[in-house]
């Protein structure tokens, strides 16, 4: 890929920045790290193990989706791995991203509560892994995150993090 020139470069930079800050809300941990940590009453340890889930937003500003493996053990701890995808209609494309995070989860009656403590997104792109810097500056400024749970069984979670669309997610094998 040909180097762009400084100015077209900055210009892009601030232009991605922009459409990053509009299009992942405050509540964007849940999706990237609390994918499938949810529970109905006394079903906490139907949360326990291994889940694959997904989650998407749709906004004008472009929209991201998530594809993660969530593995959740007692004692609250929380592993998460993935793929997140942004779209932005002015760069006409999507970037793929991976990511791997960790945090810790307590359930309160049918909502989820949780906190990242380490996370990183990478590109494996120069360019766009500036874009990742960005997204992950944003989820440690609120690593905080809560979602309320609204369908949990053995083989299947569906939850709906604050601001966000629900995301589903079915029991790895």
């Amino acid at each position: 890929m040909p180097l762009l020139p400084p100015l077209v470069t900055a210009v892009s930079d601030h232009l991605m920045y922009k459409l990053l800050t509009k299009l992942l809300p405050a509540s964007f941990a849940p999706l990237l790290l609390g994918l499938a940590t949810a529970a109905v009453g006394d079903s906490q340890s139907l949360l326990l193990g291994a889940w694959n889930c997904k989650g998407e937003v749709q906004r004008p500003e472009g929209s991201y989706r998530v594809n993660a493996v969530v593995q959740l053990a007692e004692a609250s701890a929380l592993i998460s791995q993935g793929e997140l995808f942004v779209f932005s209609p002015w760069l006409g494309s999507e970037i793929p991203m991976s990511f791997k995070a960790t945090g810790t989860w307590e359930l309160k009656e049918q909502t989820l509560h949780g906190k990242l403590t380490e996370g990183n997104i990478a590109t494996g792109n120069a360019f766009t892994d500036q874009l990742a810097d960005i997204l992950e500056q944003q989820i440690q400024a609120s690593p905080n995150f809560r979602a309320e749970i609204t369908q949990l069984n053995q083989r299947s979670l569906t939850f709906k993090p604050e601001q966000t669309n629900p995301v589903t997610c079915l029991r790895a094998s």
